[in-house]
């Protein structure tokens, strides 16, 4: 007479064989009695609206994330396994944890960039200032991570610019993995302008290359045979002093930051970027960070991989490029800026 019929309970049916038969409830996947997880064989995000649309057995659903988070669409998919991951519209998504489930092929359209947090010394291992390697790696905190099953295509930008160590504020060196001051991390050097400002500018941080200070004391280069394995994030530009009474405040650019992908095939047609920040004004610029690229198969890159330093300016060093690593049954460089495993550019 109108009135509404109850929902379905639920079912959990357990056994080392298991036959379903005539049955009605909701498994623990949510797929009727099923007892397994039922894989998706498309997941499309767009990631300026966050329509998402999920595809496998059951049929194609629609649904919005509740923001482009990697933890978002985890509580979204569970642990059911994805075939294949879309990302696409305009915005970007946020690879803030691991993903719950494994992902098959992932890949980003253009419009969309990749992303994970910038590094942050509170919730770093180690010191202050998290000593690499860190182990195990922490998603995110300078870091983009993707383990995947299938091929990893990019169209768009995977991008961990300006997200390692930070720089020095105005009168104080940068930062790098041996800590302040040390390492990689951009000097106080001395300038004189005809103007009285400022006596000191910031030197570039150093990591695949060393920074530049106008031939004064600068960071020294590292992590040249384990950098793919450590994922070092890129060191910090020195900040300046504000002198004869400029007032302002010049900092360093940060270190750019870490990016690791495994996958069978990877195809890079966009931008993936780990720069260097650059420097304010007098400030130093940051390096740059780690990228490790590794198929088991074929990669190709017909886009742009770049771990380029950021600028300083009047005067200030500019930071030197980080490392690369390329690794593939065959491997197309393309247009690549970065220190190899053996120094000679991304020449693997």
């Amino acid at each position: 007479n109108g009135a509404g019929s109850g929902g379905t309970g639920r079912v959990k049916l357990s056994g080392s064989s298991v036959t379903v038969g005539t049955c009605t409830g909701q498994g623990p996947y949510g797929a009727g009695c099923l007892q397994a997880a039922i894989p998706y064989s498309s997941v499309t995000v767009n990631v300026g609206t966050l329509a998402t649309t999920l595809v496998n057995a059951n049929g194609t659903s629609t649904t919005t994330l509740s923001s482009a988070t990697m933890s978002a669409l985890s509580v979204l998919v569970g642990a059911n396994d994805v075939t294949s991951l879309i990302f696409t519209g305009t915005g970007t998504f946020t690879v803030d944890a691991a993903p719950t489930f494994t992902i098959g092929d992932m890949t980003v359209n253009s419009g969309v960039t990749l992303t994970a947090s910038a590094y942050s010394s509170a919730t770093a291992s180690g010191d202050d200032y998290g000593l690499s390697p860190v182990s195990p790696f922490q998603q995110g905190n300078g870091r983009l991570i993707l383990n995947l099953t299938g091929t990893f295509t990019n169209n768009g930008t995977v991008t961990m610019a300006g997200k390692g160590y930070s720089g020095g504020a105005s009168f104080q060196a940068g930062y790098s993995h041996a800590g302040y001051n040390a390492g990689g991390a951009g000097r106080l050097v001395t300038r004189t302008y005809a103007s009285g400002c400022p006596t000191y500018a910031g030197a570039g941080g150093s990591y695949g290359t060393v920074g530049g200070a106008g031939g004064q004391v600068v960071g020294s280069t590292f992590g040249a045979n384990d950098f793919h394995t450590a994922l070092y994030l890129g060191s910090g530009g020195s900040g300046a002093q504000p002198l004869g009474g400029c007032g302002g405040s010049y900092p360093g650019g940060a270190g750019g930051g870490a990016i690791s992908v495994s996958a069978a095939n990877i195809t890079n047609a966009g931008t993936i970027t780990v720069a260097g920040g650059n420097g304010v004004t007098y400030g130093g610029g940051g390096s740059g960070g780690t990228i490790y690229l590794n198929a088991t198969s074929a990669l190709s890159n017909t886009g742009t991989i770049t771990t380029a330093g950021g600028t300083g300016s009047n005067g200030a060093g500019s930071g030197g490029t980080g490392r690369v690593k390329l690794s593939g049954s065959s491997v197309t460089v393309g247009t690549c800026t970065g220190e190899g495993p053996t120094g000679t550019g991304c020449a693997q």
